[in-house]
């Protein structure tokens, strides 16, 4: 219940983590700042690292709330993680890339995999249901229902709304009508024996030769189940059907190479072989650098 949901421990240590990650995808890309996207109406779509963040007080004599630019580093809070700690261990602290290097070996799968799939499920409704729900996936088994067991070789994984009511009082909550979610369905392609490094014409897969969709019929490879908070089998009405792409990511080489659902180049970024001479980072970036 998302109403009450601060009133488990879990709920802060998850959170901990998010603004953790945040952090450290911060330290990686140091003049980038998470843009607004997603936003479902104009009004919240205007929103901007300016926007007061109501109700937190900057200071309240004032009638002065902080806004995404006062908080966004954690140097300015006094606090830090292992992760940031450990990269500025001593003078000269890690480049941006050698903390991405970091986060690449650490978090990226195993070079064995060579190509990963991913289900998107994009406009997913928050609100549907009057609360959390949440949405399995299945591969190549239509009649999957809220039985079937999540132990089956078909099951690849699921996406959830942690929703309220649509008569909450949370300004976000209202703001934001739908999301977006991915699942992974590589594990579960091997599972099935479904190809997943199918062969290319010229040899290594790139940006610019891309491996074989395997799942060219989407709406019929995949079956959706929503489940809700109370594990009971929901249904979505057409409107309300989220949209699904497939998209792939693959390491070879220390590349990474990643599309974006349509079978077109999102981003080609070399993953360094080895630490770079350290630089010592001074300063924060600019308000003008952040934007840009």
């Amino acid at each position: 219940e998302g109403d009450l949901a601060a009133f488990d421990p879990i709920f802060w240590f998850h959170h901990c983590n998010v603004d953790r990650l945040l952090a450290i995808w911060q330290y990686a890309n140091p003049t980038k700042y998470v843009p607004v996207s997603g936003l479902s109406n104009s009004a919240a779509a205007a929103k901007n690292i300016k926007t007061d963040l109501i109700p937190f007080w900057s200071h309240k004599e004032n009638n002065k709330y902080l806004n995404s630019m006062d908080v966004r580093l954690i140097e300015d809070w006094k606090y830090t993680y292992p992760d940031i700690s450990n990269a500025k261990d001593g003078d000269i602290a890690w480049t941006p890339s050698q903390m991405q290097f970091y986060i690449w070996r650490k978090f990226l799968p195993d070079n064995h995999y060579g190509i990963r799939w991913y289900l998107n499920i994009l406009n997913l409704p928050k609100h549907s249901q009057n609360g959390p729900y949440r949405v399995r996936v299945f591969i190549d088994l239509r009649n999957a229902d809220i039985q079937t067991p999540l132990t089956s070789p078909n099951y690849a994984g699921c996406v959830s709304s942690f929703a309220r009511s649509p008569d909450s009082s949370c300004m976000t909550c209202q703001d934001v009508t739908h999301m977006c979610g991915s699942v992974e369905l590589t594990r579960a392609m091997r599972r099935l024996g479904i190809s997943v490094e199918k062969e290319i014409d010229g040899g290594q897969i790139s940006a610019q030769n891309p491996p074989v969709n395997p799942f060219k019929t989407i709406e019929d490879r995949f079956k959706l189940v929503y489940v809700s908070a109370a594990g009971n089998e929901i249904k979505l009405d057409k409107k309300s059907t989220p949209k699904l792409t497939i998209s792939w990511m693959a390491v070879i080489d220390g590349m990474t190479i990643a599309d974006d659902g349509t079978f077109k180049a999102m981003q080609n970024r070399m993953v360094p072989k080895g630490p770079e001479p350290k630089i010592k980072i001074v300063g924060a970036p600019t308000e003008s650098q952040v934007q840009n």
